[in-house]
C-alpha cells in the first residue's frame, strides 16, 4: 500500500476555526463529591459553561444534561463514566437547538438511563454534532425499553466508535412500547455511522406479550425523510417474540427501515435482520429485511458489503437481504466502486486521521476533506452520490490506487486548538483511465481525537 503524510493545517486552519464552535477556551472538570473536581454534575457544569468550553468528566455517575451552545464534553473511559436517568417524558440527555456554525463534542461515556425517548437526543440543530466512542444503551442491563439515540430536524450528526443498542425486555415483563423499539430513530436529518455496532431490541418469547404488534422485533435503525450514512458498521434487527398465549410468532426487526430519504451503505459494513422465533405457533413470521425499503426510499449500497435476511418462524425461510417498496429505489451498482473508510489515529503530537480508499488497480483518485455534509445529491456527469459539503471541501494530492485495490494516507495537523471533536467528512471521485468513466465514490467520516 502506498502511505503518504498530508499537511493540510496551513490550507484549512481559517476556514476550520470559523465554523467550529469549539475554540477552546476554559477547562471544566466534573467528578464525584469529594474528587476536587469543579463540579458535581455534567448538568451544573454544562449550565455555567460558555460556547467553546471543554467539560472534562472523570469516571463516576451523573444524571442526564441538556446542551444548547456550543461544547465538548469528553468522559474519562465510557467503562467508567456511566450517565443514569428517570425521565420518561424526554430524552435522558440533549442536544438542542444549536445555530449553523456551531458544534458539539460528547465522547467517552455510556448512558443506560429510563427514557421512552431514548438515552441521547438531538434535537433542532442546524450545527454539527460529533459523538465518539460512547455506548448508549446496553441489550443486558437496563429498566424501560428505550432507543438509544434520537435524532430530528438536525443537520449533522456523526457517530464514531459507538455501541448502540436497546435493553433487551425481560421474560417476565411486557413491552412498554408496540414492539421492541429500534436502537436509533433518525427524522429529518443527516447521520452518519463510520464503525460502530448497532442492535434492535428483542421481544420475549414468553407468550405475555398480548398483541400481534407487540411481539415485533426491534429496528436497527427507523430512518424517515432522512439521509443515513453506514461505512463499517455493524446493524442487527431484534427478535421477534411471541404473544397471545404463545400463538402468534412477530416478525424479526429489519436492520434498517427508510421510509423516504436516502441510505448509503460502504465500508464493509454488515447489516442482519432479525429472527423470527421458531416454533410451532398458530400463526407465523417472517425474518426481518437487512434493509427495508418504504415510500420514495433510495438506496445506495457498495457490493462490498455484508447483508443478509433474518430466518423466519415455520418454515424457516430467509427474508430477502433487501426489500423495496412499489416507489422505493436502489440505484444500480457500479461497475467499479470506490469507498473510503476513515479513522482516526490517537496518540500523535496533533490531529491525525487515517484514510483508507479502495478501489481497482490503476483507478485515479481525487479524494476530499470537508467539514460537514449535506444531503445526498446527483452530480451531472457522475454516477453516485455526492454527501461533502462543498463550502468547506479540499482537494488532497491525487492518488492511484496501489495492486490490491487500496490506497492509504494520512492527513493531520499540528496542535491546535478548536480542531478537536469536529468532523472530518472524506468523499472523492475515481477515473478510469481507460474507459474515460468518472465516478462518485461513498464517502465517510469520523471524528478528530488527540
Amino acid at each position: 500500500m502506498q502511505h503518504r503524510a498530508i499537511r493540510f493545517f496551513l490550507q484549512l486552519s481559517v476556514p476550520l476555526l470559523a465554523i467550529s464552535g469549539l475554540a477552546a477556551a476554559d477547562v471544566l472538570v466534573v467528578g464525584p463529591l469529594g474528587s476536587g473536581a469543579d463540579y458535581d454534575q455534567i448538568s451544573t457544569a454544562v449550565i455555567a459553561a460558555q460556547d467553546g468550553d471543554q467539560i472534562r468528566v472523570l469516571a463516576g455517575t451523573y444524571t442526564g444534561f441538556n446542551i444548547d451552545k456550543a461544547l465538548q464534553i469528553i468522559g474519562e473511559d465510557r467503562d467508567t463514566v456511566l450517565i443514569e436517568t428517570f425521565n420518561p417524558f424526554v430524552a435522558a440527555t440533549r442536544v438542542f437547538g444549536l445555530e449553523a456554525g456551531e458544534a458539539v463534542h460528547l465522547s467517552g461515556f455510556s448512558a443506560n438511563s429510563e427514557s421512552g425517548f431514548g438515552n441521547l437526543g438531538v434535537q433542532d440543530c442546524a450545527g454539527v454534532v460529533t459523538i465518539d466512542n460512547v455506548r448508549l444503551g446496553d441489550s443486558e442491563n437496563g429498566g424501560l425499553s428505550n432507543l438509544a439515540l434520537t435524532v430530528t430536524n438536525s443537520s449533522l450528526v456523526v457517530v464514531t466508535d459507538s455501541i448502540l443498542e436497546v435493553f433487551n425486555v425481560p421474560e417476565d415483563e411486557v413491552p412498554i412500547f408496540i414492539g421492541a423499539p429500534p436502537a436509533v430513530q433518525v427524522t429529518d436529518s443527516m447521520v452518519i455511522f463510520e464503525g460502530c455496532e448497532l442492535r434492535g431490541g428483542d421481544v420475549p418469547l414468553s407468550g405475555l406479550v398480548l398483541k400481534y404488534k407487540d411481539s415485533w422485533g426491534g429496528l436497527g435503525i427507523e430512518g424517515l425523510r432522512s439521509a443515513i450514512v453506514l461505512s463499517d458498521s455493524s446493524v442487527v434487527g431484534g427478535r421477534g417474540g411471541l404473544s397471545s398465549g404463545a400463538t402468534i410468532t412477530g416478525r424479526g426487526g429489519a436492520a434498517v427501515e427508510m421510509r423516504q430519504g436516502t441510505l448509503i451503505v460502504t465500508g464493509d459494513s454488515v447489516l442482519r435482520g432479525g429472527a423470527a422465533p421458531a416454533g410451532t405457533a398458530v400463526v407465523t413470521a417472517a425474518g426481518g429485511a437487512a434493509i427495508d425499503a418504504v415510500g420514495n426510499a433510495k438506496l445506495l449500497v457498495d457490493p462490498s458489503n455484508d447483508l443478509a435476511g433474518g430466518l423466519g418462524s415455520v418454515p424457516s425461510v430467509q427474508a430477502a437481504a433487501v426489500k423495496l417498496g412499489p416507489n422505493a429505489l436502489q440505484i444500480p451498482q457500479f461497475e467499479r466502486f470506490l469507498s473510503f473508510h476513515a479513522a482516526s489515529v490517537p496518540g500523535q503530537s496533533g490531529l491525525a486521521v487515517e484514510v483508507e480508499a479502495r478501489s481497482e488497480q490503476g483507478v485515479l483518485l481525487l479524494p476530499f476533506v470537508a467539514l460537514g455534509a449535506t444531503v445526498p445529491v446527483q452530480v451531472p456527469g457522475f454516477e453516485g452520490l455526492s454527501i461533502i459539503d462543498p463550502a468547506t471541501a479540499f482537494a488532497l494530492p491525487m492518488q492511484t490506487a496501489d495492486p490490491s485495490g487500496s490506497t492509504l494516507f494520512q492527513v493531520s495537523t499540528p496542535p491546535t486548538p478548536g480542531l478537536e471533536g469536529l468532523a472530518a467528512v472524506f468523499h472523492g471521485y475515481q477515473l478510469d483511465l481507460v474507459t474515460g468513466v468518472a465516478t462518485l465514490g461513498f464517502g465517510s467520516a469520523t471524528t478528530l481525537r488527540n
